[in-house]
């Protein structure tokens, strides 16, 4: 097919450049070999080198390279039509002449103009009279009726090729200059966007939102825009489709309890929850098989984010002597107490220490975590007894209100502890109520409530 391209798609302003030709050589007009201004008869050349071709069989330059063949269509003459074909009428050389002529000015002005050359064409030869064929004598009339059919006949063929030649072309011309004709906007960027504030802009713009899917994601809220193509900031037509992918949230799942069953089991039950296997202690277990799970963290029942991860440690057998200590800094000493005997190991001496931390929460442990041990080996740990600040004791009085039914009364302390609940009940109505209680640091707010309402706040100091 011939790629001759639409001059159009220059938007009629010259090409500056010096070393680029656009289009295939065979077809090129002169003013496209010579970088020059392109118009709608550039186009009407083209389409004359086609109708060339379709009577004399090839293109009217060829040559040893693309530069050559456009150089003759700049300078060399169009070799004539009757040359190939000499039983081509006149007529219709000539139109075919006129297309190519070097010159746009001598061209066709328009397709339109091209068109109505074609049909007259066509309906003289279709409709011929006995003008110019009469001729002294019947051999000579015989001779001429002869050349008129043989004329008649490949004329036909012609221009009925013609005429469908240059319908197409312009179609095409129409339809590719409806197209450049459509304004170019810029995308709007909508990721992270909700779906109505990004269909909004991307409709502001002349484009047309689509929906391509949706998905749970951790890092965009529920109903927002995750991605979109084309991206934002790129140049499109007016009508163009946006497609985005909307996300669901953040999706929860329930973990399931995998002790006692195999790794294997335990691993593929986890991705079908859609959760993730983190780290695998492996340690001796006097009772649990090899390759099944001892214990796990989170617990069973826990519901986490899609994609947690879930530790577990793994049986190395009975007859395996070691267990690797675990990590206890930073849990309460119950939890830390109840973690080494899931791990075959024992709670060991136990040493106090003034710290920041709250009262009861490991500090250090001894052996480190990750050694790996003796199954019951005592591991010695140090908790810490919290700040040294003094601690003192306070106590209060307060009336119940007669709502003639129980109120309950609850009373908050905060100090250097925080905010805590010292006394939560109901009292019957009317009843004067007496507590004690014991508050860190030299100063402490106490707050007073009767049926979940603050009835009074006050500051206690020793």
């Amino acid at each position: 097919m011939a790629d001759f391209g639409i001059a159009r798609a220059l938007g009629g302003v010259s090409n500056t450049s010096t070393n680029v030709v656009v289009g295939s050589a065979s077809y090129l007009s002169p003013e496209q070999a010579r970088n020059g201004v392109v118009s709608t008869r550039s186009d009407l050349y083209s389409l004359g080198v086609v109708l060339y071709e379709m009577i004399a069989g090839k293109p009217p330059f060829t040559g040893d390279s693309p530069v050559a063949v456009a150089l003759q269509h700049v300078e060399a003459r169009v070799p004539a039509l009757r040359e190939k074909n000499p039983d081509i009428p006149v007529e219709l050389e000539n139109l075919i002449a006129k297309a190519l002529s070097k010159n746009p000015e001598q061209r066709f002005q328009s397709a339109d103009e091209m068109l109505k050359s074609i049909r007259q064409l066509s309906l003289s030869l279709f409709q011929g009279t006995e003008h110019g064929f009469a001729a002294k004598g019947d051999a000579g009339v015989a001779r001429r009726r002869k050349q008129k059919q043989r004329v008649s006949t490949a004329v036909k063929v012609l221009a009925i090729f013609v005429l469908l030649g240059l319908s197409l072309a312009a179609y095409g011309i129409y339809a590719f200059n409806k197209w450049m004709a459509v304004p170019i906007v810029e995308v709007p960027d909508i990721v992270g966007e909700t779906q109505i504030e990004a269909q909004r802009l991307l409709r502001e713009k002349g484009l047309i939102p689509q929906l391509s899917a949706e998905k749970y994601d951790r890092e965009y809220p529920a109903n927002t825009v995750i991605s979109q193509s084309p991206l934002g900031g790129e140049k499109v037509k007016k009508g163009r489709e946006v497609y985005y992918v909307l996300s669901r949230g953040e999706s929860f799942a329930e973990v399931p309890d995998v002790r006692g069953k195999g790794f294997r089991e335990a691993q593929l039950e986890l991705e079908n929850r859609q959760l993730q296997l983190g780290n695998v202690d492996r340690m001796g277990h006097p009772t649990v098989p090899k390759d099944h799970v001892i214990g796990q963290n989170p617990r069973e029942g826990t519901s986490v984010p899609i994609g947690t991860r879930v530790d577990l440690s793994v049986s190395k057998g009975a007859d395996s002597e070691d267990a690797v200590v675990p990590k206890l800094v930073g849990l309460l000493l119950e939890d830390a107490q109840a973690l080494l005997h899931e791990n075959l190991l024992e709670l060991g001496e136990v040493n106090q220490v003034q710290g920041q931390l709250p009262y009861g929460t490991v500090v250090s442990q001894d052996p480190e975590q990750g050694a790996e041990v003796p199954v019951r080996t005592r591991v010695t740990v140090v908790i810490s007894l919290g700040s040294q600040e003094p601690v003192h004791s306070h106590t209060m009085t307060f009336k119940v209100p007669d709502k003639g039914k129980p109120v309950n009364a609850k009373v908050v302390v905060v100090d250097l502890d925080g905010e805590n609940v010292r006394h939560d009940r109901n009292e019957n109505p009317g009843e004067t109520v007496t507590i004690s209680f014991q508050y860190k640091g030299n100063v402490a707010i106490v707050k007073l409530y009767f049926d979940g309402e603050i009835v009074d706040e006050s500051i206690v100091k020793p």
